[in-house]
């Protein structure tokens, strides 16, 4: 064991050496830098963040009727955390979406109250979406906050909607409609959730599913996603 302990640190300081770790964020050779990583500390720790003014004033007081409790989001979506999404989504950097949530959990979890009551559900894909995309990245995200158990297979997606991207806050709204349903009443009755996405923007994707959990006997909703475009 200790011998191939030993050829275990030759052969990655030798990989090192051939294939330098390189942030994919802003290309720099960083030893810091693993292949489960991919983005350096210093891209991480320049992340600007959102205020809580924000997120109330700019997302859950436009939606027209709320289901959602609360929300907590850390981060602006700008131009690095953009690229972040585009390698998790694009580049199947799966690993990334859990590792950043990591980082983001202290900012999120300690201003939060958990109980055992609580079910962590992320917010489903389409079965097809998922297919070709091969994972649902706020599972890994879930995975990376929460030290509890995820309950997936509970809220499904019932039909393959458009990416919100190109779309405006009606059609953003229209999109999701009727979009979710909950497999198993029983399990949610009286029960809290917390909702778990990658991006929110006007809050339509949380709030459809916040609406459909409330509908089968969840008490209170309350929505996380990492980041959201402050303009």
């Amino acid at each position: 064991m200790k011998y191939y302990q030993l050829f275990s640190r030759q052969l990655e300081g030798l990989l090192q050496i051939i294939y330098p770790p390189v942030c994919f964020i802003c290309n720099k050779v960083d030893t810091d830098v693993a292949v489960c990583r991919a983005i350096c500390q210093d891209c991480l720790r320049s992340l600007k963040p959102i205020s809580k003014k924000f997120i109330q004033q700019k997302i859950l007081k436009r939606i027209d009727h709320c289901f959602l409790d609360d929300l907590w989001v850390p981060y602006q979506f700008d131009e690095i955390f953009q690229q972040i999404v585009h390698l998790i989504k694009y580049d199947q950097m799966n690993h990334l979406a859990k590792y950043v949530a990591c980082y983001a959990r202290g900012s999120i979890l300690g201003k939060m109250q958990l109980d055992d009551n609580i079910l962590i559900i992320p917010v489903p894909l389409h079965p097809s979406r998922e297919k070709e995309r091969g994972f649902n990245q706020s599972i890994f995200i879930a995975q990376g906050i929460f030290d509890k158990d995820i309950t997936e297979n509970i809220l499904i997606r019932m039909k393959p909607t458009k990416s919100q991207t190109t779309l405006d806050r009606e059609e953003r709204k229209q999109n999701v409609d009727e979009a979710f349903a909950v497999l198993d009443i029983s399990f949610l009755s009286e029960k809290k959730v917390i909702l778990v996405d990658d991006v929110v923007t006007t809050g339509a994707t949380l709030n459809e599913c916040a609406r459909v959990l409330k509908t089968n006997g969840v008490i209170e909703v309350i929505g996380i996603a990492l980041a959201s475009p402050v303009e």
